[in-house]
């Protein structure tokens, strides 16, 4: 019995979800939030792409073969981080440019080619992570300073966290043997002297998530494995004390500081479903969030708004446009998440009116993978209109801007992770 055939309509409509052009959420600066950086890959290639969102004016920042995966904002917003390897094989050099345009360069010459090991920038120094087949190198690099090897191991480690006076840093490392399960260490960036030490034993894991926002705060957010799962604790790192933060939650947390350090955001991942949390570190008292149903990646950083990506309760056949768009709505002032440091989700373009958002690190930042949204693509036969921003190589419609909004009327994009 053969299958059957498919009309041509149906199957011009499944191949463009496919082909639609992607882009990431915008990473901003912790300093000048106006300036953003996202990825695309509407040029055929994944690349980055800076976005002054008091001109509205985008620009490949860019433009290699096989295309420029991992980027970042300085928290100045002045300079552009973009890692350099060969095709794709996450192996290079990590490179500078103006965020205004101009040449590129290597940012630290002294920290030769290899794998990323974490990227942290700060206003007074850079902490850069490198791995290679002989170990793990991790470099700290003052603004005008000689770069030097603050740790050195044969096993895997990572740069992880800096305070945000740039004192204090936060390693991973697998010195007792399996890096499944990392251990910490926080080092003064002026000596390199041992603050501090944290490891769970065998078979359990930790993971610096972030400083508390606040100058000379020593709080640090991190991931513990201790019952089997990803649950979080705060240590304070001059204290060398913790606390758990134990939530009646059935699924997996992460979290990020709100902008005064009294609260958590945490994002809690159960059943193929996201919400989102007030966690107050004062009573302990943990306030549900009013998020549509659906997948949220990552807790947002805008100062003033959020947006999810809400999906449909059941799969639903192709359609001209998503059953769901973006929704954008005001926070009040007490649950306005600061600008965390994590790399994130989202749909950049000016079509509508999302906030954009990211449990990211705008300026300071570990580097990880970006998730990504697709763009829902129009019924072959409409003819779109271009919208602003980057060129796009097939019709889609994609939101975003920078001020707070209601739901977006015209945007109608597909969410994949």
């Amino acid at each position: 019995m053969s299958a059957p055939v498919l009309s041509p309509e149906v199957t011009a409509r499944w191949q463009a979800r496919f082909r639609a052009p992607r882009v990431s959420l915008p990473d901003w600066a912790l300093h000048a939030p106006q300036r953003c950086l996202y990825a695309s890959d509407v040029s055929g290639v994944v690349e980055q792409y800076a976005w002054d969102r008091t001109t509205d004016a985008h620009r490949q920042a860019t433009d290699r073969p096989n295309g420029t995966l991992i980027g970042t904002l300085s928290p100045d917003g002045e300079t552009i981080w973009w890692f350099a390897d060969t095709d794709g094989d996450e192996f290079g050099v990590w490179m500078v440019q103006p965020f205004a345009g101009g040449e590129d360069r290597v940012a630290v010459p002294e920290v030769g080619p290899a794998y990323p090991a974490g990227l942290e920038i700060g206003g007074s120094l850079v902490a850069i992570g490198r791995s290679t087949d002989d170990g793990s190198e991790l470099w700290v690099a003052p603004v005008g300073g000689t770069p030097r090897v603050v740790y050195r191991h044969e096993d895997p480690a990572s740069v992880d966290a800096l305070t945000l006076d740039d004192d204090l840093l936060v390693v991973s490392h697998s010195e007792h043997g399996d890096p499944r399960y990392p251990a910490l260490r926080v080092l003064r960036t002026d000596d390199d002297s041992v603050v501090a030490e944290k490891w769970d034993g065998e078979g359990r894991g930790l993971h610096a998530l972030e400083f508390a926002p606040l100058p000379g705060d020593r709080r640090l957010l991190v991931g513990h494995e201790r019952r089997g799962r990803e649950e979080l604790l705060v240590w304070d790192v001059a204290a060398d004390s913790e606390v758990e933060i134990v939530l009646d939650l059935p699924g997996d947390v992460t979290a990020g500081w709100y902008p005064d350090g009294s609260a958590l955001l945490v994002g809690h991942d159960h059943a193929a479903r996201s919400e989102l949390y007030r966690y107050d570190l004062g009573s302990g008292a943990l306030e549900r969030l009013d998020t549509p149903p659906g997948v949220v990646r990552g807790p947002p950083p805008a100062p003033t708004a959020r947006w999810s990506w809400p999906g449909p309760p059941r799969p639903s056949r192709p359609s001209s446009a998503a059953p769901t768009a973006p929704w954008c709505w005001p926070l009040p002032a007490r649950r306005r998440p600061r600008p965390t440091r994590s790399r994130t989700a989202g749909c950049p373009a000016p079509a509508g009116t999302c906030t954009p958002s990211s449990s990211g690190r705008p300026g300071r930042r570990r580097t990880r993978r970006r998730s990504w949204c697709t763009a829902a693509p129009r019924p072959p036969t409409t003819t779109p209109t271009a919208p602003a921003g980057p060129p796009t190589s097939t019709p889609a419609t994609r939101s975003c801007t920078s001020t707070t909004a209601a739901p977006p009327a015209t945007a109608a994009p597909g969410a994949t992770r």
